[in-house]
């Protein structure tokens, strides 16, 4: 997805945009420990995929926003561990 147009956008109303991989913790610890501009509104684009680890839920939009069944949970639990 080109969030480029956004970027532009918000930056040209004096908001701080940070860009960062929504998966990565250290990127994410790094971010709030030492990037963010005390100067102006920071905003975080973070870049995810819906379901990331679970390879029936990835990238699958069925999945998103809805409870996954008791046999899917476990499932997924056992491919998160």
């Amino acid at each position: 997805m080109n969030i480029y147009p956004l970027k532009e956008k918000l930056q040209s109303y004096n908001f701080e945009v940070h860009e960062i991989q929504g998966h990565n913790i250290e990127e994410i610890l790094n971010l709030f420990q030492n990037n963010l501009s005390k100067d102006k509104t920071n905003i975080i684009i973070a870049k995810t995929i819906k379901g990331k680890g679970v390879s029936f839920m990835e990238n699958v939009c069925g999945f998103h926003g809805v409870a996954p069944t008791l046999e899917e949970l476990e499932r997924a639990l056992a491919e998160l561990a």
